[in-house]
């Protein structure tokens, strides 16, 4: 494999650029999961645990408190190198807690916040095999 100058490699602990635009795609996505899952919750009549009942929701900080997950990856994303794989997984679990939190009250919206949270995760640890390593300092 040809050394190319016109490519900067990322920083030890950093993400390819590829595996950083898959991140984000998959945090975008699962920001406009979650929106669907508040749409869906209120066309049909049923409460997630963050929304509560329509006649009496939760504060607006709570409701939108669901989408600092993924603000959070997608500011990493733009921002900070380092260990942006982890920012994913650790965001990914904190998606899938919510959601588990409406196991027994709504199933099926509990099953996509979890499903989503899982999807964030995944792609967090996949993108573990992008990460850029130490260079190596023994010789050839």
């Amino acid at each position: 494999m040809e050394h190319n100058p016109d490519v900067i490699a990322p920083p030890a602990g950093g993400l390819t650029s590829a595996w950083r635009a898959t991140i984000v795609v998959v945090w975008v996505g699962v920001a406009i999961g979650m929106a669907s899952v508040w749409s869906a919750s209120r066309q049909v009549g049923l409460s997630t645990w963050w929304l509560g009942p329509p006649t009496d929701g939760r504060p607006a900080v709570v409701a939108i408190a669901v989408f600092v997950p993924a603000v959070v990856v997608l500011v990493a994303a733009a921002v900070v190198q380092r260990h942006l794989w982890l920012t994913a997984v650790i965001a990914g679990v904190v998606v899938i807690v919510i959601g588990c939190g409406d196991i027994g009250r709504v199933d099926g919206l509990a099953t996509v916040q979890i499903a989503l949270g899982a999807a964030g995760a995944a792609t967090g640890i996949a993108a573990l095999s992008g990460t850029a390593r130490r260079a190596s300092t023994r010789p050839r």
